[in-house]
């Protein structure tokens, strides 16, 4: 519950900000008809001009994933890789006592209909760490191939929502390994980022 509260409080936190910075920037915009011109022709060629090797935006934020590491929502960052890539490294904490319970992974997605603000995506990840089982940890490593949906908040380019279904093979120490074909959680894999 506590960690629901936080991502709620998150994304109401970014959808201000995101919006009092658009208001901002609509009154100190300029109504001329050669500035509003000019904005749009460097809107259009902007894309044209990024390399396919080039670093995009950097954003910071939470991502709902099934019992990673002890817990249900890891920190995560979203980084644009090229043209339609990003990396979206994952670090979760579910506790200390009586024993570290810690998930470390990564998701690599790449657009493969719409845009950076809206499309339809497939990727792979890995993640690995430790979850309570019996009485300690247990180690654990998974694999997995993603594919989802991304789009921005409406009236906004900062907030990106990503929701994610995976096929994943997980394998914990001294037990029997499974092979899973659902949402990243039960929250439909869903990450919400603040894109900088």
């Amino acid at each position: 519950m506590k960690k629901h509260i936080i991502l709620i409080l998150f994304t109401t936190l970014a959808t201000t900000q995101a919006f009092a910075a658009e208001k901002a920037r609509k009154g100190n915009a300029s109504t001329s008809s050669d500035r509003i011109a000019t904005s749009r022709a460097a809107s259009t060629e902007a894309p044209a001009a990024s390399s396919s090797t080039s670093i995009g935006r950097f954003g910071l934020g939470l991502q709902t994933l099934s019992n990673f590491g002890g817990t249900d929502t890891a920190l995560s960052a979203w980084i644009e890789t090229g043209n339609a890539g990003s990396i979206q490294p994952l670090v979760a904490i579910g506790g200390t006592t009586p024993d570290l319970q810690f998930g470390l992974g990564a998701i690599y997605r790449h657009i493969v209909a719409g845009s950076r603000q809206n499309g339809f995506h497939v990727g792979a990840g890995a993640g690995f760490g430790t979850v309570a089982s019996g009485l300690g940890n247990k180690f654990f490593f998974s694999l997995m191939g993603v594919s989802g949906f991304h789009f921005t908040v409406p009236q906004t380019t900062n907030i990106l929502i990503s929701l994610d279904a995976a096929a994943a093979f997980s394998k914990v120490e001294d037990a029997s390994s499974n092979f899973s074909i659902d949402g990243l959680s039960p929250a439909l894999g869903l990450s919400v980022h603040y894109l900088f």
